[in-house]
């Protein structure tokens, strides 16, 4: 990924406000799936933070919420590695140990804009509620002890489906 490590260092860290645009291939169900292979989102997300130090964000929000007795510890991200260096911001996975991710925290309102491509071309109305019986739901975090719908939301992409990232008029390209 071009400079993409650059770029990202030079945003200021743990500020929400940035904006990303993804393009992946969403997690489905193969049973019978006739949109199986053929489907990949494309997401806009605004208003999310880079560089968040995950565990103390839980710890901070459970100090807000009164509950100093809990301290949350962080289990390591599952099947990834941080990158030395870029801890907090960038991953690898443990496989390989060539697929990157990028770290993303997101608010309770961050609501992505979303749009479902098949084949490459945009998908209709009623494609896009077909394909929506098939997609796996995404879990909620369980284990942070923060009280519903004040959980830490926290994603990491692959680098190569990271389309562009904004911050004000910093704007980086996959080109």
């Amino acid at each position: 990924m071009k400079n993409l490590r650059e770029f990202v260092m030079s945003l200021t860290k743990g500020v929400f406000g940035v904006v990303i645009i993804t393009k992946t291939e969403p997690r489905m169900r193969k049973t019978n799936n006739p949109y199986f292979g053929r489907v990949q989102k494309v997401t806009r997300l605004a208003n999310v933070a880079i560089g968040y130090n995950y565990e103390n964000v839980v710890n901070n929000r459970l100090a807000q919420e009164g509950k100093t007795q809990l301290h949350f510890t962080a289990q390591k991200p599952n099947g990834k590695s941080w990158v030395k260096g870029y801890e907090n911001l960038f991953l690898v996975a443990d496989k390989d140990g060539k697929t990157e991710y990028l770290r993303t925290t997101m608010r309770k309102n961050t609501k992505p804009t979303t749009m479902y491509l098949v084949d490459g071309k945009t998908a209709t109305d009623e494609e896009v509620a077909e394909i929506k019986t098939f997609i796996q739901s995404s879990y909620k975090p369980t284990n942070q002890g923060l009280d519903e719908g004040d959980e830490v939301i926290v994603r990491d992409y692959k680098v190569e489906n990271v389309v562009s990232i904004q911050l004000g008029d910093k704007m980086w390209f996959n080109d």
